[in-house]
């Protein structure tokens, strides 16, 4: 079975169940990008907590077609196609914050990063609250797992986590295999590196949020924990995590 076809069997037991709490809570749901580009292993999968919204009502998906297509909204996030667009300003607070954490600019790079068949945005339950906190036991309960089971789809070469307690919850309402390694002791908007499913993860505070340490400090520690956890095939993840605390080490605030 390909890849595609995974997601789309995928995609049909998932909408089943999240109809049918979506009906249950009067909670809407959806993807946020677009997987029926995917055709082969991605390169980074980034898992927020849930997508935000004000908006209250149901979603009925009618099919995994409809499902996979993603946010309808997700195109418009840079203002225009073009090499080293900005983002939109209706997603800067967001996907804008979220960029320069893991790149390092707010621009896009170039055309490979945001390559929507390369990096997939998504999250830990498609529940669409105001807030996290609004999120219940029962959108856990369901949409966790489905996420555990995209993650084993997908199998991307490492994990971008944009919440402070992504570990947790998937410990918690998933029989998952997740392993942090280290974490920022030094502010309660942790940091922590570890593994999924045995790939490479580093979680970080979610981007619309206060992120606990100077801005600059989080993209050099996400290249970091990319270079020698992913790209030069590090032996261990230990290794990694030394060799950022050495670096940070020699860091000194002007």
């Amino acid at each position: 079975m390909n890849i595609k076809e995974s997601l789309n069997n995928w995609a049909v037991d998932a909408i089943e169940k999240l109809n049918a709490v979506s009906k249950n809570t009067a909670t809407q749901y959806y993807l946020q990008s677009p997987l029926d580009q995917i055709n082969t292993r991605i390169d980074t999968l980034v898992l927020g907590i849930n997508p935000g919204s004000t908006e209250s009502g149901v979603t009925k998906m009618e099919s995994p077609e409809e499902f996979l297509k993603g946010n309808p909204t997700w195109r418009y996030r840079f203002q225009c196609e073009e090499e080293g667009a900005h983002v939109s300003p209706l997603w800067a607070k967001y996907f804008g914050n979220a960029h320069f954490m893991i790149y390092g600019d707010q621009e896009r790079h170039n055309l490979l990063t945001d390559n929507d068949s390369k990096t997939v945005w998504q999250n830990l339950t498609p529940f669409a609250t105001p807030d996290a906190s609004k999120l219940s036991k029962e959108h856990f309960e369901s949409g966790i797992p489905v996420a555990v089971q995209l993650i084993d789809i997908l199998k991307p070469k490492r994990i971008v986590l944009l919440t402070t307690n992504g570990f947790n919850l998937l410990g918690q309402y998933a029989r998952v295999e997740s392993s942090p390694i280290v974490k920022d002791i030094t502010t309660n908007r942790m940091i922590e590196m570890g593994t999924i499913e045995k790939i490479p993860t580093i979680q970080l505070p979610h981007p619309s949020g206060d992120w606990g340490m100077p801005k600059f400090i989080i993209p050099m520690i996400v290249k970091m924990h990319r270079l020698h956890a992913v790209d030069e095939k590090v032996n261990s993840l230990e290794e990694a995590a030394t060799k950022i605390k050495n670096q940070l080490k020699r860091i000194e605030v002007m």
